[in-house]
């Protein structure tokens, strides 16, 4: 039977889809979402953490409690993905003969298939679809977790150096080249009922052998993921600045106005899309795949799953009707729809104090010169910056010298550490990056270019062979030059940053966050020495921002090399932007002061709460 033919037959279908995909988000809104994160808070709270961030993580990570939480968590949402996909498989598979099978059969035919998720096939089907496949950015995600980006900081380091963007292409190139030949994995545990590593390696063997069908799907398959989802992000990310499609970034930017009309009726293709764009593009796939095994579901299992749904209906009672009713369907949707959208208007009318004026840190100084060089730091006093953010470690006599690596592999292509040599020794070495050449700076230096022309922002690092104390050494050479009180400090390690505002009480210190998990509550926060957090530009929600900011804590951005993303960062209530191009982000701020009528507490005021 011609299915293209037979506009009743798919209009019914896509019907099905909608409302599966409807009923399977308020699930997992309502039912999955919470049960996950009470596991995993549950885990936390015995381990004697509230909220987690860098190292932290992995402490948290190997301990008993938190390995039994993910191993529940990782077996509910792989089940729960496997379900999804599932019914979309069958769905699909018998439009492709010319049927229509109701939601409620292809549930129950989806029951009998869960043995291709046997053993360690659990653990490979979870990072498939939970790492993988949001990673690639694909549009073929569960609706549980549907899109996750490679942090910044990974990314970011490449592009020091000079084959940087080409290794970020490929390896964005490879991601994409992998996708599409593990395609059929799902659809072959489905239809086959090959468990995942099997199916993962079958699926690769098919792309090779039909080639020219294979090649047909994927066009098909970029152009319907161009349309529906990078299309309407592209619009909002060079229209709107905002690396998010939603309302708000309509609201910021055109109020209540005709433009907004326009970007509302994108947002509502987009978010129609969202719904619609993964059922339909597996079943694109399905449509390309013509299964070993004839027989979908085995009969014998299928009279099982009947029996087993029998009797948990019976057990559910009045409740269980009335939730399955129509009035309980409609009901839960609403849930769906109107609980957003009330998050929504809140994040726009939500706030904290702002603090200060924005401000702007030159990253390593900037791009002007070698990283953390001085040529790199004059680029930042050159732009205008406020700070020039630089990297500290400790020579092998004790000195101060400024400069991201222990290893001097990546910049001067020396295998020997900056731990193993004097100051002098490292100063008679020639560092190169993008065509440029510079030499290793001390703080010493340091201080002498930038007394009265730019603040520094200095991040202490340890290398693990420090003969002396990091803390003291970097505030006695400041503080001989009157900078200790003018420069703020920051690390990734939270140690640190308590010795520094422990022993120098007048300092401004900050926590460097590079990950973190669990609920911040300003309470907590605010039992944490520290003056202001750096966070990666991935965590910047407004959500994640307003908790900072309820904690009297300015929140800065980093590395922000963007110029869409650093007016949206503002706009979402950054304080601070950590750029490459520092220029970028002094043009940024000034356009958002002229365009804002914001209005700053004064330094004591925020500083003493």
């Amino acid at each position: 039977m011609d299915i293209r033919g037979n506009r009743q037959l798919l209009l019914k279908w896509t019907g099905q889809l909608v409302l599966f995909m409807l009923v399977v988000n308020v699930l997992h809104r309502l039912i999955l979402q919470p049960l996950t994160n009470f596991i995993f808070f549950m885990a936390l709270q015995t381990t004697g953490y509230q909220v987690l961030f860098n190292t932290d993580m992995l402490s948290f990570f190997s301990t008993p409690q938190a390995i039994l939480a993910a191993l529940l968590i990782i077996g509910i949402a792989s089940y729960a993905a496997y379900l999804e996909f599932s019914v979309i498989v069958i769905l699909s598979q018998y439009l492709k003969s010319g049927k229509l099978l109701s939601l409620k059969d292809a549930i129950k035919k989806a029951l009998t298939t869960f043995s291709s998720l046997r053993g360690i096939s659990l653990v490979g089907y979870f990072f498939y679809v939970f790492i993988f496949l949001p990673v690639s950015g694909m549009g073929l995600s569960s609706a549980l977790f549907s899109r996750f980006q490679i942090p910044n900081f990974i990314t970011g380091e490449l592009t020091k150096h000079s084959w940087g963007g080409l290794a970020n292409f490929l390896i964005y190139g490879l991601i994409t080249l992998l996708f599409f030949l593990f395609i059929y994995t799902i659809p072959m545990m489905v239809l086959e009922q090959w468990r995942f590593f099997k199916a993962f390696k079958r699926s690769i063997y098919y792309v090779w052998k039909n080639k020219q069908s294979v090649f047909k799907l994927f066009a098909l398959y970029g152009v319907v993921w161009l349309v529906a989802d990078w299309l309407p992000r592209e619009v909002f990310l060079r229209m709107l600045h905002s690396t998010a499609v939603n309302f708000e970034a309509i609201y910021q930017t055109y109020r209540l106005s005709m433009p907004t009309l326009g970007f509302s009726v994108i947002l509502l293709f987009y978010y129609i899309g969202k719904f619609v764009l993964m059922p339909i593009l597996l079943s694109m796939v399905v449509m390309f795949y013509s299964p070993e095994n004839n027989q979908v579901i085995d009969l014998e299992k299928e009279q099982a799953v009947d029996n087993k749904l029998a009797a948990a209906q019976k057990s559910i009672g009045v409740f269980g009707k009335k939730l399955t009713s129509k009035k309980g369907v409609v009901l839960l949707l609403a849930v769906l729809i109107i609980v957003p959208m009330i998050g929504s208007f809140y994040r726009m009318i939500e706030g904290a104090e702002d603090l200060h004026e924005p401000i702007v840190i030159g990253h390593r100084g900037s791009v002007a010169g070698v990283e953390n060089s001085l040529a790199a730091i004059q680029g930042a006093i050159d732009a205008g910056a406020e700070y020039a953010e630089i990297d500290i470690l400790l020579s092998a006599d004790g000195i101060p010298m400024v400069i991201h690596d222990d290893s001097l592999k990546r910049l001067a292509d020396i295998d020997q550490s900056v731990h193993e040599l004097t100051a002098e020794e490292l100063g008679k070495i020639a560092l190169k990056q993008n065509g440029m050449v510079g030499e290793i700076a001390t703080l010493e230096e340091v201080a002498q270019l930038t007394k009265g022309k730019i603040n520094l922002a200095v991040e202490l690092k340890r290398h693990g062979h420090e003969k002396e104390n990091l803390v003291d050494e970097v505030a006695d050479v400041l503080k001989e030059h009157g900078l200790l009180e003018e420069s703020i400090f920051l690390s990734l390690e939270y140690r640190l940053v308590d010795e520094m505002n422990t022993k120098y009480p007048k300092t401004i210190s900050g926590y460097c966050i590079f990950g973190g998990m669990g609920v911040l509550d300003p309470g907590v926060i605010r039992t944490m020495n520290i003056d202001f957090v750096f966070i990666e530009e991935w965590m910047a929600t407004r959500e994640y921002l307003m908790e900072f900011r309820r904690a009297w804590l300015p929140v800065y951005v980093w590395t922000v090399n963007q110029k869409e993303s650093m007016r949206q960062l503002l706009d979402l209530g950054v304080l601070g932007l950590v750029t490459d191009y520092p220029e970028w982000g002094t043009e940024a701020v000034n356009e958002f002061q002229k365009e804002t009528n914001r209005v700053y507490l004064e330094e004591e005021d925020w500083q003493r709460n």
